[in-house]
């Protein structure tokens, strides 16, 4: 009984160490939040979900692909099982306290008017906003998860391949242009697109800068 006890207590004490371990802070533009478990994470943007997706990390609930239903298709087989919570500037605040999370990451740009309905639910962290701040986010949520080496890794694999594109000299003027029912996009240096196209050297079209 007493060997019993005693491997009992160690466990214990392993687990609570490696909780404690990982409690930490994390800064972000709403102030500072203690992150102490990321096993059940709801996130709040589709470039959050595809940052923790490429880290490894399967949220439990996430903010519904601009496209698809409810998941882009080239995510679709990844994000099984997951809950979709509304768009993302349509978040269902009450879907998400349902699923319990221990962790929300969320976004000012979209969500900052829902801080404290949040807030309430569990700890959450914020990134600032979108559209070519898509690398510094990702870096800031794989800081705040504790997933650098992940991170590292990655972001070495895009700039190899970046450099690989533009060591070759490819000579061409692009502009991406989104067409939808009732107008055009062209995005412009500011943008998921934009920044990756800076990255590998093209040239941009003058009115896409």
């Amino acid at each position: 009984m007493k060997n019993i006890l005693s491997i009992f207590m160690g466990i214990a004490f392993g687990l609570m160490t490696t909780s404690i371990a990982f409690a930490h802070k994390v800064k972000h533009v709403m102030g500072e939040t203690e992150v102490s478990s990321t096993k059940r994470i709801v996130v709040l943007t589709n470039e959050g979900t595809e940052a923790l997706l490429a880290l490894g990390i399967k949220p439990i609930g996430a903010a519904n692909s601009w496209i698809g239903d409810p998941w882009y298709p080239h995510i679709t087989e990844k994000m099984k099982g997951i809950i979709h919570v509304g768009k993302e500037n349509q978040i269902d605040v009450e879907a998400i306290a349902i699923l319990e999370p221990d962790l929300i990451i969320a976004n000012k740009l979209r969500q900052g008017g829902l801080a404290d309905q949040l807030n309430a639910i569990a700890p959450t962290i914020w990134s600032e906003t979108l559209k070519g701040q898509w690398k510094n986010n990702f870096i800031f949520y794989a800081k705040a998860l504790q997933k650098e080496t992940e991170m590292n890794a990655l972001l070495a694999e895009y700039n190899a391949k970046a450099k690989k594109i533009k060591d070759a000299n490819i000579n061409e003027v692009v502009a991406i242009v989104r067409f939808l029912p009732n107008h055009a996009r062209i995005y412009q240096i500011d943008s998921f697109s934009g920044v990756v196209l800076n990255d590998v050297g093209l040239k941009r079209a003058a009115n896409a800068l």
